[in-house]
């Protein structure tokens, strides 16, 4: 993780109402209500960016075909939040009928792909503030684990140069913190 180790001590705050919730809903919207309260905003994004960057080398990959990838800018996104920061909105990819649609959505829903703000800021100031043409990619995959099992998820790409793909899920459960996050 870059810099977290540095960053960590703007974040240690008491946790313990959070810790005490014991559903995603509950937590999601203790996240909404007070995130700001936890970490300065550069610390929610390096660690969204960190922990939610995909590691390929144990899995294989393979885009479903049978659905378009979308594709959208940082400035479609931010029309799309309206204003909103911190756990305020996710962006949420509904998949219905083989097609992607963009979304935003209030509460989060573990039960749908749903990707964080610090997230989505956080890719775009990593390889988008440089590049006129960048946009984000979000696709249907299916992943083939080690042991062989598979199953079907929607993805985020960003294209950094001629071979570079950076490849991002989404948001599981929301979460501001790695101690946090690790003990749940």
């Amino acid at each position: 993780m870059k810099n977290l180790e540095k960053k960590e001590i703007a974040c240690i705050s008491n946790m313990t109402a959070y810790n005490q919730l014991k559903t995603i809903p509950e937590r999601a919207k203790y996240l909404r209500d007070n995130a700001n309260n936890f970490c300065d905003y550069q610390t929610l994004k390096d660690f969204a960016y960190d922990t939610h960057q995909v590691d390929t080398t144990d899995y294989s990959i393979s885009i479903d075909t049978n659905v378009a990838t979308i594709s959208h800018t940082w400035t479609e996104i931010q029309t799309v939040l309206n204003g909103a920061t911190y756990f305020d909105k996710y962006i949420l990819i509904d998949l219905q009928n083989n097609t992607l649609d963009l979304a935003s959505i209030t509460l989060f829903d573990s039960n749908k792909y749903c990707f964080s703000i610090p997230l989505l800021d956080a890719i775009y100031e990593n390889h988008g503030e440089e590049d006129e043409e960048f946009e984000f990619n979000f696709k249907k995959v299916i992943i083939t684990r080690p042991d062989e099992t598979t199953f079907e998820t929607v993805i985020l790409t960003v294209n950094q140069g001629e071979f570079s793909t950076f490849i991002f899920d989404f948001t599981y459960e929301p979460s501001i913190h790695p101690i946090y996050s690790d003990a749940l």
